[in-house]
């Protein structure tokens, strides 16, 4: 790569996965912990800056098999009995898998802190109003910190999340969600 293209090269921020938080409403404070320290952290709600959410595809949709397309190729409709004919039946799609994703920026830390829904645990920090399926969760956790945090800046994905209103289109990478998130 030449200097040029060093420069347009939109560069990745530092992030930091999420591996507990709960909240401690009579502090106003958040206590966090990340895969990168071995400490908690402890975070008043004037330190948080912007609350982020997204949806983000776990593959690109619509790969097709290899072997598929060599047998609807190479083989003639003659060679199939007809009710297996592959021209005969309509393509399924492929059907898109999206993670949800939400990010804190904290005053003072470089660091973005993420965590993905489906490998977070909310137990640790909704206690009893947590349940067994994950958007419930999510939305509860969403919810909760935009009341803990009010003055907190709110990125489209997270109010609408909060607001139980569909989501902005989907991000291509989680790469793509932490660019997203200044």
């Amino acid at each position: 790569m030449n200097e040029e293209e060093l420069r347009s090269t939109p560069v990745v921020p530092v992030h930091a996965r999420l591996t507990r938080l709960r909240f401690d409403e009579d502090e106003s404070t958040l206590h966090a912990s990340v895969e990168s320290a071995s400490e908690e952290y402890a975070v008043g709600v004037s330190q948080l800056k912007a609350l982020y959410a997204a949806q983000v595809r776990a593959e690109p949709p619509g790969k097709r098999e290899v072997v598929e397309d060599f047998m609807r190729n190479v083989l003639t409709a003659s060679t199939w009995p007809r009710r297996l004919r592959p021209h005969t039946q309509a393509e399924v799609p492929a059907e898109e898998e999206l993670h949800f994703v939400v990010a804190l920026r904290v005053k003072d830390v470089a660091e973005l802190w993420y965590l993905v829904a489906d490998s977070f645990n909310f137990r640790e920090s909704l206690g009893g109003d947590a349940s067994y399926a994950t958007e419930f969760n999510l939305r509860t956790f969403v919810r909760r910190l935009a009341l803990f945090a009010p003055g907190a800046a709110q990125n489209p994905g997270f109010r609408a999340l909060v607001a139980h209103r569909p989501m902005p289109a989907p991000l291509s990478s989680l790469i793509e969600f932490f660019r997203d998130c200044p």
